[in-house]
């Protein structure tokens, strides 16, 4: 069985139920550095993250950062047409700001 390849037809959409923030680099604070960052990420049928592929990389180890906070995040996964649940590929955004 291959990697599934974008949302279930017919079915829904994983949602984010926990989803922590990245924390800041030092590097990234000093530079008050404000981004966004996209993964690319694998969302099983448990609503884990079983893969994640960075995007583009603001510098300052904010893709670290990143990496680290999407292994914790946990999702009601996607379902297909008949209601069960689906791995399926998303694309999260991440924000860095100083607060």
């Amino acid at each position: 069985a291959g990697a599934p390849v974008g949302w279930p037809v017919g079915g829904t959409y994983p949602i984010c139920v926990y989803c922590p923030n990245p924390t800041y680099t030092h590097a990234a604070r000093e530079a008050k550095a404000l981004d966004t960052l996209l993964l690319r990420v694998l969302i099983s049928a448990e609503g884990r993250v079983t893969r994640a592929i960075v995007l583009d990389d603001p510098g300052y180890g904010l893709a670290e950062r990143a990496l680290d906070a999407i292994k914790l995040w946990r999702f009601n996964p996607a379902k297909n047409a008949d209601g069960k649940p689906v791995a399926c590929w998303a694309t999260v955004e991440m924000n860095f700001r100083i607060y």
